[in-house]
């Protein structure tokens, strides 16, 4: 059976109860339990949001009775009797419900070892069963200071503005509230005395975290943003946000911005960049990136850029899987493209992109390889060399000579990245077995999905790939797009990343030095330069002719403007018969291009200067090095790099081996079982003339949310009078949208303009018509998931109130609805004359009908009132919120929940910005 502490609740009964709340710091009541139990259930208060007096005595007439007669109150007759009747304590909770949808309670309380309530409340709330929801709302208390323009020498002298914020424990005490100016102190202190001025602004905030959190036992969370100032040495504005909690959570954040940034895309255009990202939990101080390669990075990747009629939304999706691929100890990256209007648009508008890094799958790694004469791919453990079968199978899919393997979008919505196979020899067009293309399948099991890049043999006329002939190889670039070497053609073709569909071709060869003469392996560079291996042979007719004697070379290619520059152009050394360049791979650690020449080993290049830094051998079967070719190359996890290569010679079938080497000394990786063997699996005979490799472990695709805004600024409208609006339209794109799908936002801009002209009823409330905006904007765009429009109504003459009206709706079914006014610059008499800005939010129940909508202006007004009637000048700023926050969400129930922002500004006796916000649910 329940007791009267488990229905009691000294935060509720408090907040709810403005005349205790003053009682309690004036030392008239030693606290609210003890008054609840000796005088305030006599006047039929309610003790928490589990027991409602009102309720009880509404619904329950023997009970009303019996109080009348002074013969029980309410709260004893419920703890005495009623639970164990089954009476319900308020008006979420029915009895007969929660015993009907909990069958095992049912038993238990037919067992006489429990009643009803006393198992929601002991256990249900947690365990999550219905209403548990309504009892489990968080009641935040937050409390923040700022100190502005603070200047430390700290990498040199720097300006600062700090921001401090922090939450309370649940169920502080009035009595627990911490002083803020010792705090404020506290913080100062740490600056001043920081030992070590080169440590970055990362690390300085994560120790003053830690220092706060530490010595403030009532801080349930802290959160310090330090925004440092642009200054001549380094004219970034940037900033980084720590946050802590007790249980052991510790984030951390870093932002910059460029603005007014010029750039040559859909005509000339000036942006508003901000970038934020998230480091993953654990990194060690030495991990911390410095924010100035990636701040140049997005600029060259943005001078760069190839295709200027793309969306931004494309430029930006592309911009943040470039820098997150980039960036390994992100553990999110959050890239907003604001932008500002032109004569041709004159639109603010804004891209918002937010990725969440790819985890890789908690399974071994392992080498996959390609077996050109066998049709197949199979895989192999990268540890031990072992042979674990084949991962795809031969023919599957119609995969014939299989090259290059490469990791890509996820095509069958497993959020798992598929793996994409050049195939084939024949014209993609051709009927006959090994027509070419490029293959997509499941990056998990191997199972084969589709042609990704094909020919639809529907129109026998027409080759949709563009005439692709014999594929080596293929990379994705960072414009989205994937570029595959069309061997037998000459040419370098580009296709859409996400449907395969054939775009353009982006090179060709001319038959000259320096040309592209044999197109074979590709991969995009750190600098965002395309480079390409060729073997030096001219396509004639679908075959490559070599009497031209044109040499083999890496090639370096500008996909913005298409020149190419010669980056190698190596000669065979006596006794290797020949050159041919074929796989490339940038070293993770060393940053040099590596290349596989076919007979002669792997070279080291430095691609800024074309030097060669060195050759390992890869003659594994000590005769003539052009009898053991060599294919493409990878790196694997544990540094080294490795290629796969098959015998050449007469009567050895074309055998093949993996071979591993270090990178640094050349020396060779031996099999697991045999530390002598020059190899490090085979030759074996799975391994039939095999070219491409690839280290592999499968990995998620991470999330991806891409939102689109734009802004009406001073918008005129007749409703409800005339009035001005400030219109924020925010809307998320449906998951996996390809390019040709996101919609021009101008139509939708004139559309809602139009809506509003002619919008019938204009003595609506705000929220009503911007309910009706949104399900109109959602129902009109298919590829919109949400829809989100704040509708800021300015202050007029007949309303001098700045208000919000913010709905958002999804196609789950969602629709949530908000309201929010401000109260700038009210003065008060509290803890002296002090200055606020108020800030009041709230959100509606569900399913509210359009007579329930509250008027606001009473809620304002009664704000005001409670605020100049306030009995106690002395409380602390969250004492007089929380019991303001609790009386509006209880005074209007169509309320869900209520925040309230309290804003002091600095006075002479504290020259502090500060300020208190209460969540109430």
């Amino acid at each position: 059976m329940l007791d009267a502490n488990e229905l009691f609740n000294e935060t509720y009964y408090l907040d709810n109860h403005l005349d205790l709340s003053v009682a309690l710091s004036n030392g008239v009541i030693s606290s609210g339990f003890t008054h609840f139990n000796t005088i305030g259930k006599l006047e039929n208060r309610s003790p928490s949001d589990l027991f409602d007096t009102n309720f009880y005595l509404q619904t329950y007439s023997d009970v009303a009775l019996a109080v009348q007669n002074n013969t029980i109150t309410p709260f004893d007759h419920f703890i005495l009797y009623g639970q164990l009747e089954g009476r319900n304590p308020n008006p979420e909770f029915e009895t007969v419900v929660y015993l009907q949808e909990n069958p095992d309670v049912a038993a238990a309380v037919q067992r006489d070892e429990i009643t009803a309530f006393q198992h929601f409340v002991e256990y249900g709330i947690a365990e999550g069963r219905s209403p548990a929801s309504i009892f489990n709302q968080p009641n935040t208390e937050k409390w923040t200071f700022s100190l502005p323009n603070y200047t430390i020498e700290h990498q040199g002298i720097n300006n600062l503005n700090i921001n401090v914020e922090y939450t309370y424990k649940d169920g502080i005490t009035y009595s627990e509230y911490p002083d803020f100016v010792p705090i404020y102190q506290s913080v100062d202190r740490f600056l001043v005395n920081y030992p070590n001025e080169t440590d970055f602004w990362e690390i300085l905030n994560k120790n003053l975290t830690e220092k706060l959190l530490t010595e403030n036992p009532t801080m349930q969370s802290v959160t310090v943003d330090i925004d440092v100032l642009p200054s001549v040495s380094l004219p970034y504005q940037r900033s980084s946000t720590v946050t802590r909690d007790r249980q052991g959570k510790l984030e951390e954040k870093w932002n910059f911005t460029i603005p007014q940034y010029t750039i040559e895309h859909q005509g000339l255009s000036s942006l508003n960049i901000d970038v934020d990202y998230t480091l993953k939990p654990g990194i060690s101080n030495s991990e911390y990136p410095d924010f100035v390669p990636i701040y140049n990075r997005i600029d060259n990747f943005l001078i760069n850029y190839p295709n200027e009629t793309d969306f931004w939304e494309i430029v930006n999706k592309n911009l943040t899987q470039q820098i997150l691929s980039e960036n390994p100890v992100f553990a999110d990256l959050k890239v907003n493209l604001e932008v500002l209007p032109t004569n041709s648009l004159p639109y603010i508008r804004s891209s918002t992109v937010t990725r969440t890094q790819p985890e890789l799958l908690n399974v071994p790694e392992t080498f996959l390889v390609a077996n050109t004469r066998g049709n197949n791919v199979v895989r192999f453990d990268a540890k031990t060399g072992a042979f674990l079968g084949e991962f795809i199978t031969a023919g599957s899919g119609g995969l014939f000579s299989p090259d290059n393997i490469i990791v890509g979008p996820d095509g069958n919505n497993d959020g798992i990245s598929d793996l994409y196979i050049t195939s084939g020899d024949k014209p993609a067009n051709s009927t006959a077995e090994g027509a070419s293309g490029v293959l997509r399948f499941d990056g998990r099991t191997g199972a084969f999905i589709d042609r990704f890049v094909t020919d639809d043999p529907s129109t026998p006329n027409i080759d949709e790939t563009g005439g692709l002939l014999r594929p080596y190889g293929s990379v994705f670039g960072p414009d989205g797009k994937l570029y595959v070497s069309s061997f037998l053609t000459d040419q370098i073709l580009r296709y859409d990343g996400t449907t395969g569909e054939f775009i353009d071709v982006f090179a060709t060869g001319n038959q000259q030095f320096g040309g592209l003469n044999g197109p074979n392996g590709m991969i995009f560079g750190p600098d965002g330069y395309l480079y390409i291996t060729t073997q030096g042979s001219v396509a004639i007719n679908g075959v490559a002719d070599f009497s031209a004697g044109l040499p083999s070379q890496v090639l370096r290619y500008d996909i913005k403007t298409g020149e190419a520059r010669v980056i190698a152009s190596p000669e065979a050394t006596p006794g290797n018969g020949f050159v041919s360049l074929l796989g490339l791979a940038f070293g993770p650690n060393d940053g040099l291009l590596y290349v596989s020449d076919f007979a002669n080993g792997i070279r080291k290049y430095n691609v800024q200067t074309g030097e060669l830094l060195g050759v390992i051998s890869t003659n594994y079967t000590g005769t003539d090095a052009s009898n053991n070719f060599t294919g493409g190359l990878t790196f694997a996890e544990d540094g080294n790099v490795y290629t796969v290569g098959f015998d050449n010679r007469n009567g050895a079938n074309n055998i093949g081996a993996i071979l591993g080497f270090n990178p640094v000394t050349g020396a060779s990786i031996p099999a697991a079982n045999n530390p002598n063997s020059n190899t490090f699996v085979g030759p074996d005979p799975t391994l039939n003339r095999p070219i491409g490799i690839l280290s592999y472990i499968p990995t998620t695709t991470g999330n991806l949310r891409e939102e689109w805004g734009f802004k009406f600024q001073n918008y005129p409208i007749q409703h409800q009078g005339l009035n001005n609006l400030n219109i924020d339209v925010d809307y998320v794109y449906k998951q996996g949208i390809k390019n040709n799908e996101y919609p021009d936002f101008v139509p939708i801009y004139q559309g809602i303009d139009e809506y509003l002209q002619n919008y019938p009823n204009q003595t609506d409330f705000w929220e009503i018509l911007n309910k009706n905006v949104t399900q109109k904007v959602l129902v009109e765009n298919l590829s919109i998931d949400e829809v989100s429009i704040n509708w800021n109504v300015l202050p007029s003459v007949a309303l001098p109130y700045n208000r919000s009206s913010i709905v958002t709706r999804n196609r789950q079914g969602l629709l949530e609805e908000k309201w929010n006014f401000k109260i700038p610059e009210y003065p008060i008499l509290h803890q002296g004359l002090n200055t606020l800005n108020v800030d009041v939010n709230y959100t509606f129940k569900e399913g509210i009908s359009d007579a329930e909508y509250p008027d606001f202006v009473p809620i304002y007004l009664r704000v005001d009132e409670v605020l100049r009637n306030y009995p106690d000048e002395n409380q602390f700023w969250e004492i007089v919120n929380r019991n303001l926050t609790s009386l509006v969400l209880r005074e209007n129930p169509v309320l869900a929940d209520a925040t309230i922002g309290v804003s002091i500004l600095p006075t002479e006796s504290l020259p502090y910005n500060r300020g208190s916000s209460v969540v109430r649910s």
